[in-house]
């Protein structure tokens, strides 16, 4: 290459070069983000079913010990380079933050009251001549 022609192509190689650093250095900070927003929402969704009474001192350890042991792998999302795919991800964590975060105010003003009918309900279909749905209260 002769010439301003070896300076330009020195230029796009650069700027080529300058793109993927700045995707990957992006990618980092999204999965870095999505790592602690897992964080957050485990412990937001075990401090729900601590509310709800849903869990023994027995079966918290071994939540505990099971989160410890299990973290997302997003080797693969890296791998992709897919930035904006992380960025939903990250808005969908956030949403469900924000999501078990109401479920716990809402648990936490209104006590469980021992005469309250249950909320639980068992649902049956069958599919015959025609649709039918039943739902009982359990």
């Amino acid at each position: 290459m002769l010439g301003p022609v070896r300076f330009t192509h020195i230029e796009n190689c650069a700027r080529e070069v300058c793109k993927v650093f700045k995707v990957e250095d992006e990618m980092q900070d999204c999965v870095s983000m999505l790592q602690s927003l897992d964080d957050i929402l485990a412990d937001l969704r075990g401090e729900l079913a601590n509310l709800k009474g849903e869990t023994s001192p027995q079966t918290r350890d071994s939540k505990l010990e099971a989160r410890s042991h299990l973290t997302k792998d997003y080797s693969t999302l890296r791998k992709s380079m897919d930035v904006a795919k992380a960025r939903r991800q990250i808005s969908a964590r956030e949403k469900a933050i924000e999501s078990v975060k109401k479920l716990i105010n809402q648990q936490r003003e209104e006590p469980p009251s021992p005469h309250a009918p249950s909320q639980s309900f068992m649902v049956s279909s069958r599919r015959q001549n025609s649709q039918l749905i039943h739902v009982w209260p359990v």
